[in-house]
Formats: structure tokens, sequence, C-alpha cells
């Protein structure tokens, strides 16, 4: 019987070895191909420069002129980004950071992140289950992966583009951490079992509410929802909670109220010009969040599976929270100035982890429940290996269209050729783990528009532009 157990270990060992591996091998590919793109260029110089510089289009604020130099000049760059672009500087301060050293050093992090984000999903179904294994964690991070690439809009901005990588990837997977810890407090009463891991759990939750707006106010849900639980259904009250609650309260509130967001107003005019804002933001999101209804409708579908049958008491109650913030983070998101769809990063991790929840219990369980689970799997192990392929190939030469392009531009500066004219990209057949698929790559219309005036600087050139030529990398 020992001898079993103990083959059945390395096998676990092995398969979970084999599946992380895979996937990082697959990220880190996607990450090597995948170029600097347009905020990439903007984000090398600091903000706090060019104020005094001439501003020939009227932009505000006016092009940073120098070059982000050193670390510490970061944080004035992060300053002023916060009074002209954005309260997120959290974020950026990683973008700038991740722009210094040569890029290999965000590949392979960034792939790392990637599998930490798998892990901890895992983890949060292990703590509510009880049940620990190479082999369940091995599916659990093979079950993401599928489901991210398959499901998740625009998995290439949200995962592969540095900035969108630092902003969405690395947020999500701080919420996902979060979430985990939070799950230990629901399960077990505390965080963690020293008060030293306590307070820095509490510590952590600034940067997680500072990191981005959807993050923190769907977090700033979560541990409301769960200390009220705690507190009405099993009298257990906790002061570290409490205090996290308003550290990830305090980083939120820095994010909100920062001079640019403030000065952003959603809309302009009466009562129904913001009614009509509201209701169109809301038709955008059903419409990105398409792709995402077969994780919601396995999702529900397991939870009532999970209650019909009298699955333990804690995983239903986590998954109806888990449900209330998935929803949070999804509304949350009328309320914004400007909506894209790797804005639904959070709700398609939540998605996930939900869904992990719930069947890492069910499956425990004898029943027909498990036929419909498996069969989503195979699905998913049918389908994904096809688009990944595709994905590569498509990853792989949109990297030589952008790469050629570098190099013409480096070209033209070189034979003093200052204004240079550069073709754009096809999109219509492109895979989504092409970051580029859908963000601007430039701009046809105005030279002095941002991906354009900063990829001039950034190359020594006086002007980028679009050449009127359209390739198709697919051709």
């Amino acid at each position: 019987m020992l001898d079993k157990i103990r083959n059945n270990r390395s096998l676990g060992v092995i398969l979970l070895i084999a599946v992380a591996g895979t996937v990082f091998s697959f990220m880190l590919y996607c990450n090597y191909h995948t170029s600097m793109l347009v905020d990439d260029y903007g984000y090398c110089f600091d903000f706090s420069t060019g104020w005094d510089s001439p501003n020939p289009d009227g932009l505000i604020p006016p092009p940073a002129s120098e070059r982000i130099k050193s670390v510490f000049s970061i944080f004035g760059s992060m300053a002023s980004h916060r009074v002209c672009h954005s309260g997120r500087v959290l974020s950026h301060f990683l973008v700038q950071l991740f722009l210094m050293p040569p890029k290999d050093i965000f590949n392979i992090l960034n792939s790392i992140v990637f599998i930490v984000q798998a892990v901890f999903i895992y983890l949060c179904s292990a703590v509510l289950t009880g049940r620990k294994s190479f082999t369940g964690a091995a599916l659990s991070i093979l079950f993401t992966f599928m489901s991210l690439f398959m499901f998740q809009p625009v998995f290439g901005e949200i995962n592969l583009w540095l900035d969108g990588s630092l902003n969405y990837l690395w947020t999500s997977t701080y919420v996902v951490i979060y979430i985990y810890f939070y799950l230990k407090l629901f399960k077990n009463g505390k965080f963690t079992r020293h008060v030293t891991g306590d307070l820095l759990f509490v510590l952590f939750g600034f940067p997680v509410g500072l990191s981005h707006e959807v993050a923190g106010a769907s977090m700033l849900v979560l541990s409301f929802l769960v200390i009220a639980y705690l507190h009405l259904a099993k009298k257990i009250h906790s002061v570290w909670s409490c205090l996290s609650f308003g550290s990830t309260l305090a980083g939120f509130l820095y994010l909100l109220l920062a001079p640019k967001e403030l000065n952003t107003q959603m809309v302009k005019g009466s009562f129904s010009d913001l009614i009509g804002k509201l209701t169109g933001n809301l038709l955008d999101l059903v419409q990105f969040a398409a792709l995402l209804m077969p994780l919601f409708l396995l999702s529900a579908i397991l939870l009532v599976i999970a209650w019909r049958i009298g699955s333990d008491k804690e995983v239903i109650s986590f998954s109806v929270i888990m449900f209330l913030v998935t929803a949070a983070s999804f509304f949350s998101l009328i309320f914004a100035s400007y909506i894209a769809p790797r804005c639904l990063f959070i709700t398609s991790v939540l998605l996930i982890l939900c869904c992990t929840v719930l069947m890492s219990a069910l499956l425990r369980k004898k029943g027909k429940h498990r036929y419909l689970i498996c069969a989503f799997y195979v699905f998913m192990l049918i389908v994904t290996p096809y688009f990944a392929v595709k994905g590569i190939r498509d990853v792989s030469r949109t990297y030589e269209f952008t790469r050629h392009n570098e190099e013409y531009i480096i070209e033209c500066r070189q034979n003093g050729i200052m204004d240079v004219k550069i073709p754009e990209l096809a999109r219509y057949d492109l895979s989504e783990c092409c970051a580029v698929k859908y963000i601007k790559y430039i701009d046809g219309y105005n030279n002095k528009t941002w991906p354009n005036i900063y990829m001039a600087k950034y190359y020594g050139v006086d002007s980028v532009s679009f050449s009127g030529e359209i390739i198709d990398v697919n051709a």
C-alpha cells in the first residue's frame, strides 16, 4: 500500500513538472516573441521631464523629453504620472522598472508570474477541500491555462504585452494571492499562524487596492463579505481582517483620488447623457464578455449541483461570495470612462477560480456530475492545442513584422532619414494571443499622438508615421 502511494506521488510529481514546464515554455516563447508596443515606448521616458519643451500638437501633458535613467528617477516620474495620466502608479512603476534592463528579465519573470497565478488558484481550492496532491495541482494548472487561453478576452494584451502584463496579469496574481489568504481566514478564522504573517498580509492589502480600479473594488467587496459572513455565521471577529480591509481601502482611495482620476469626468452634460453613457458601457461589456459565457455557465451549473447534492456548506458559501465578487468586478466597469476587452481580466480569473474550487469539491463526490466535468475538460484538451498552435504561429509572424519595422527605423536614422513611414498590420485573422490584435500599433491620422511620438523619440528620429500600406502576415 505504501509503495502504491509513493508511485502515485511520483507520477503526480512527473505530471506536475510536465504540465508546468509546458505552460511555462509556451508563455516564455510568446513573451520572447512579443515586441515593445505602444505604451511601452512612452513609459521609457521620465514623465517629470518635458514640461518646458515645445508642445507642437497641444498634447496635455506635453511629451516627456528624457529617458528613465535610474530607479530613483521613476519616483518623480510616477508623481507626475499620477497628476497627468492615472493613479495606477504601482503597476506603471514596475513598467518603467522593467523597461530599463534587457527584456529577457521581464520575459522570464512574466512567465513565472503566470505559473504562480495558476498555482495559487489551485491552492485556493485546496484550502476549502483540505486536500493537496501533485496530480490535482497539475490538472488545475492545465485547466487554468486552457481557460485563460480560450476564454479570457485579448489573452496577448493581458498576459504578454509588457505594459499590459504588469497592469493585468500581475494584478490578477496579487488578487488570487489575496483571495487565498481570505480563504484561510474563511476556513480557519485567521490569515496566518503568526502575528508577523498577519501584519505582512495587512500591508499587502495596500498595493492590492492601489494596483487597479477593478481589482481594488473587487477585493473590497470580497473582504467585506467574508468579514460579514464570519461575523454572522461563525461569530468570528478578526481585528486583522478589519485592518486588512482598511489597508486595501486606503490603497484604493489613493488610486481613485489621484488628480488625473478626479479631473477625468465620465460624462459631461445632463442626467440623460449619464444614463446613455452607462447604458452604452453595459452593452459594450456584454459584448466583450460573450467569450466568458462558457465559464460562467459551467460555474453556475457546478454551484447548483453542489447545492443539490449537499456539498460542504463552506464550499457553497464561499462560491456564492465569489459569484458576488465576480459580479462586482463586472458591473463596476459600467462607471468607467473608458472600457476595453482587457478590462475583464479580473472577471475571467475569478470565474476560473470559482470553477476550480467547485470542480475540486465535486470530483470528490460520486455522481453523474463527474461526467460533465470530465467532458468539459476533455473538450478543452482537444480544442486548446489547435488554437495554441495558431497562436504561436501568429505571434511569431507579428514579431517578424514588428522587428522588421524596428530595424527599418534604425536603418533610416543611420542614413539620415529622420521622418520615417512604416506599414500597419492587418488584424482580422490574427489570434488573440497576439498582443497587437486590437491595440493601436501606429496612428494613421496624426503623427503627434501617443504611439507615434514616443516611438520616434525612442528610436531617435523626428517622426514615425503610417506609410499607407497594410501588411497581412498570414497572406
